[in-house]
């Protein structure tokens, strides 16, 4: 899938939400599910109990990319101008 026709599929989504969130709310939000995704780890790992899998994971992460298109949506800032920035940053 093209990076532009997510970002359009994802400001459709955006949209559709009946309460729409600022650009600071997502961020605060942002930290809240990095957090849950760092316990989900540690139950993963068998650390904590009960055992999660990758399933747990993959929810997780996907629960984060919400939250960092939302803000680049929020912000203006093209997805394709991350995946640059990404990428650059590996040379």
């Amino acid at each position: 899938m093209e990076i532009k026709t997510i970002e359009d599929d994802f400001k459709v989504k955006l949209d559709s939400y009946i309460n729409k969130w600022d650009s600071d709310s997502r961020i605060l939000h942002l930290f809240e599910e990095v957090g849950e995704f760092a316990e989900i780890i540690l139950h993963y790992k068998g650390i904590k109990s009960p055992k999660k899998d990758l399933y747990d994971i993959k929810v997780a992460l996907a629960d984060i990319i919400e939250d960092v298109y939302a803000i680049s949506i929020l912000n203006n800032i093209t997805l394709e101008e991350l995946t640059s920035q990404v990428l650059k940053k590996n040379e």
